[in-house]
């Protein structure tokens, strides 16, 4: 699921005699939402939320930040325009395209934004293709998009947007890489490509953003406090980890406190997703009792997709601690997933045999004084 349409506006988006709003007081307010071109019919979810900048939404009664206002249905609407130049088989033309940015760093992501139109209805269900190539046409990275473009009507906007990440080794600078696009047919074919009536091979090139190299690399070696060689899937290895072996004071309500930890990685192979940094503190029992989760780097700046084969990254975590929080020696476990629920990278023996999803890193205890 995916939002297709969103209008962000004052809460009182009309003139009201007050600059405040009373208790109880009922208002008006008008918010009109464009659809794009390019929405395929059908029917959607119209949902509601209220927040303050740099804030979250504000929650309903039930806890959740959404109000569902219900469906929609979004009509087919044949596009006013003429068909772009570059054209697919005589099926499918590219109106429009955008990125949204003009310059991206190693490692990063950003969206590719494209505008097709079905000259006819398509003959088959194709696949679209988008590769990241450089100068000399070596492909850096791809992806595949699978659509149903036989329910495309002649005439018909669709709207599609494909997430490139940029390889953490890419070369950098103006049109250092530019967006490849291919339609291929059931059988891994690839539909002729014409501009006008003028052939120009099974594919169309764009020129991509300009690729900015990333900062304050390090390929040194750090030196942790303990050193380990933890390899999860050959893609990043945990070579260390600072633990304090004692967190004194013991948190409340009124006196939070947290357990302070910094993990060292280095990176093993290239990493297509940019994967979440779990730490756990568990008790005695096995329990969780404490957890952070997030990308890695000073505020998660430091994205596993930016990692390049070889270079130390440092990775501070803080673990705010539950109130009341007994004291005793704890375990912490660390290691990497996929999010929001993907699956974590296994952590390798010294056989390249998978021995679990975690690694355990140490113990420290809390104390009251």
């Amino acid at each position: 699921d995916g939002i297709i349409a969103q209008k962000d506006d004052t809460l009182r988006s009309g003139w009201f005699p007050l600059d405040h709003l009373p208790a109880g007081q009922p208002f008006v307010g008008a918010y009109p939402l464009q659809i794009p071109p390019g929405a395929l019919p059908g029917s959607y979810r119209l949902q509601l939320a209220v927040y303050q900048k740099a804030r979250h939404e504000w929650p309903l009664e039930n806890g959740s930040q959404t109000l569902d206002l219900g469906p929609v249905e979004v009509k087919f609407s044949p596009a006013g325009a003429s068909p772009g130049a570059k054209r697919f088989n005589n099926e499918i033309s590219l109106d429009n395209y955008d990125f949204k940015v003009k310059r991206v760093g190693q490692g990063k992501g950003f969206p590719l934004r494209l505008l097709w139109r079905a000259l006819k209805t398509p003959n088959d269900n194709y696949t679209l293709l988008v590769e990241l190539i450089d100068r000399d046409n070596r492909v850096w990275r791809d992806w595949q998009a699978p659509l149903e473009t036989t329910s495309w009507q002649p005439d018909q906007q669709v709207r599609q947007q494909i997430d490139l990440t940029v390889p953490a080794e890419a070369p950098t600078g103006p049109n250092a890489l530019r967006v490849r696009l291919s339609w291929l047919r059931p059988d891994g074919s690839p539909l002729p490509a014409r501009h006008w009536i003028l052939p120009i091979g099974n594919s169309i090139s764009l020129d991509g953003p300009a690729i900015t190299p990333k900062k304050n690399r390090s390929f040194e070696k750090p030196s942790p406090q303990t050193e380990s060689a933890i390899n999860f899937e050959n893609k990043a290895a945990l070579i260390g980890y600072d633990l304090p072996s004692a967190v004194s004071g013991q948190p409340s309500a009124v006196s939070p406190s947290s357990l302070s930890l910094t993990l060292y990685w280095q990176g093993l192979g290239e990493m297509r997703h940019s994967y979440t940094v779990f730490v756990h503190l568990v008790d005695s029992a096995g329990k969780v009792i404490a957890q952070q989760d997030a990308a890695p780097g000073e505020r998660g700046k430091q994205p596993t997709t930016s990692w390049a084969i070889g270079e130390y990254i440092t990775d501070p975590v803080e673990i705010p601690l539950p109130p009341n929080l007994p004291p005793g020696e704890y375990t912490v476990v660390a290691g990497l997933y996929l999010s929001p629920n993907g699956p974590r990278l296994q952590r390798l023996d010294e056989a390249g045999q998978a021995a679990g999803d975690s690694a355990t890193l140490g113990k420290t205890t809390m104390k009251n004084e």
